[in-house]
């Protein structure tokens, strides 16, 4: 008898315990759900944020980017100033919580500021653009690279050629070790810097550097890319400089291959000109300066 008591309550404790821990669980899973409706609920939300960054940010470089086709119809810039300067005030007081956005308008802005002339504004977002990237990616990310390289282009324009040799070398050796030799931003790099030495006068230093971004473009892209036709420019301007006039006119005539109002969109046709009134090729060389070679140049930047 007593030991059907204990037997009896033995059986009621494990049952009570049993109990227990289903309540437990219970709670728990429970306490679970919750928690992962309300992670998936803040993904959503987070999500939705994103989108409608994305579209902000998308609908800020569609307008920006229209800036480019008024300056190519020679359109008064100074309402186009105004419309960079309060695009770049607002930028930088509504962003600063989207430094990856931040960075991308900036850099945008820096460009358009750069192709209606305003060199010193488009250094300034250039430099802003870089500390961020910096910050956020790291001094040696491509990201930061690619910001270097836009910085490099402001200094050119400004003559700061010392500054420009530093910051685009900066640039080809990021560049270098992320993405190797065969890639389009080391090659853009290359012909930057190639560019830099010719404009110094180091066209022994320039020569190599431009022919290994032109065999860089020609691999990646064929012969119909406007970059190709940049490279071709190049170092054309450089074998012009050495003298070298055959070479440096063959390599201006298969830049006039490209269509016109196509090539007009890079702002060095002036020097594509230059190459061929020095040598046989006067004729084509006047008809460049007609209104298709001096149209809008900033597609090209």
């Amino acid at each position: 008898m007593l030991r059907n008591k204990l037997l009896f309550i033995g059986i009621g404790v494990i049952a009570l315990l049993l109990v227990m821990s289903l309540i437990a669980v219970s709670a728990l899973l429970a306490r679970e759900r919750r928690s992962l409706r309300e992670v998936e609920a803040a993904k959503a939300k987070t999500e939705a944020a994103s989108l409608r960054s994305q579209q902000v940010t998308k609908f800020l470089e569609d307008m920006l980017n229209g800036v480019g086709p008024s300056v190519a119809l020679g359109q008064d810039t100074t309402i186009l100033r105004k419309v960079l300067d309060q695009t770049a005030e607002r930028v930088g007081k509504e962003m600063t919580n989207q430094p990856a956005i931040e960075a991308e308008l900036d850099t945008l802005i820096g460009r358009l500021y750069r192709q209606i002339g305003n060199f010193d504004q488009a250094e300034e977002m250039d430099r802003v653009a870089i500390a961020i990237r910096r910050k956020t990616f790291g001094a040696e990310s491509p990201q930061a690279a690619a910001s270097l390289n836009e910085l490099g282009l402001a200094l050119i324009a400004k003559n700061k050629m010392s500054e420009a040799e530093r910051v685009d070398g900066e640039a080809l050796a990021i560049r270098r070790r992320f993405f190797g030799n065969q890639n389009a931003d080391t090659a853009t790099s290359l012909n930057d810097l190639s560019s830099v030495y010719r404009q110094q006068g180091r066209l022994t230093e320039a020569e190599p550097m431009a022919r290994e971004a032109l065999g860089i473009r020609e691999k990646l892209f064929g012969h119909e890319r406007l970059e190709v036709a940049d490279s071709l420019r190049n170092l054309s301007v450089i074998l012009g400089a050495k003298g070298q006039w055959g070479e440096s006119e063959e390599m201006a005539r298969e830049v006039w291959r490209y269509d016109a109002n196509y090539l007009a969109l890079c702002t060095h046709g002036w020097r594509i000109r230059w190459t061929m009134l020095r040598g046989r090729h006067a004729q084509k060389a006047r008809l460049m300066r007609g209104k298709h070679w001096s149209a809008n140049l900033s597609r090209c930047a």
